[in-house]
């Protein structure tokens, strides 16, 4: 049972993925990466990582795809316009493509192997609760201020690409 499950998030993952990638949609593409970071949480879950399936949930959907969805929202009404007006354009297959896409089906494979033969055992004498409540205690004490640091940076990043986009279409 164990098997088909994961087998059945690699492939959910795979095409999650090619779909990100070969869509013309911004849109699409973001809900293509949604899928594609919940596979990889659910094989996470199956591998017993349970702390750092949380941690790619919070990040990556909870944070990043939330800010691309209103990056886009906010810069340009035009890209919102093509997903209505522009009709999907054949693929063109070329060999750069198809050897990235090889690659990148064949490290995803890698991935997934690893997760199905993993065998690791930790002998630190701490439980899960225990593991997690040191990795609290220590991001909110020990590691607060370069925590709020990276934080602070991001967001003046993000304002610095809303400010950047907004020039350049007004020179349009």
């Amino acid at each position: 049972m164990y098997n088909i499950i994961l087998y059945f998030f690699i492939s959910f993952g795979i095409l999650a993925s090619l779909y990100a990638v070969i869509t013309r949609s911004v849109v699409k593409a973001i809900f293509g990466m949604f899928a594609t970071f919940f596979s990889v949480s659910a094989m996470l879950i199956l591998a017993q990582a349970e702390f750092l399936a949380i941690a790619h949930l919070m990040i990556y959907i909870g944070g990043i795809i939330v800010v691309m969805i209103f990056a886009i929202m906010l810069s340009s009404k035009n890209i919102l316009d093509d997903h209505h007006t522009q009709k999907e354009k054949k693929i063109s297959i070329n060999p750069t493509n198809i050897i990235s896409g090889l690659a990148s089906i064949g490290l995803f494979l890698l991935l997934a192997s690893m997760i199905m033969h993993q065998e690791v055992v930790i002998n630190t004498g701490l439980t899960k609760t225990n593991t997690i409540q040191n990795i609290g205690t220590q991001l909110l004490s020990n590691y607060a201020f370069p925590l709020e640091i990276i934080s602070l940076l991001l967001l003046v990043a993000l304002m610095a690409a809303s400010i950047i986009t907004r020039k350049e279409n007004q020179h349009e």
